[in-house]
């Protein structure tokens, strides 16, 4: 499967589209992926709209979970969407 290549420019109008912040920990891909499984897509959904592997998916919801320091992923969505002056 061949891969899309995700350029900044894409990815931030995905980000402000959602009404999402950037946290600097994140990649622009990272937000997205989180962003399109906090919007109730799959792994296999999300992958299939990213040209990547379901496993690449896994990957990336792993690394921004850890990334944001989040217990689970539920938890690493609400820190993607909350407002930026709330607190963890």
């Amino acid at each position: 499967m061949p891969h899309k290549h995700h350029t900044r420019k894409s990815g931030d109008f995905i980000i402000s589209s959602l009404g999402l912040r950037h946290p600097d920990a994140l990649t622009v891909v990272e937000v997205n992926v989180l962003a399109l499984y906090a919007s109730g897509l799959t792994r296999l959904e999300i992958a299939q709209q990213l040209a990547l592997s379901a496993h690449t998916i896994g990957h990336h919801l792993t690394t921004a979970k850890d990334k944001l320091h989040a217990r689970s992923l539920a938890h690493a969505v609400y820190i993607l969407t909350r407002p930026a002056s709330a607190n963890h």
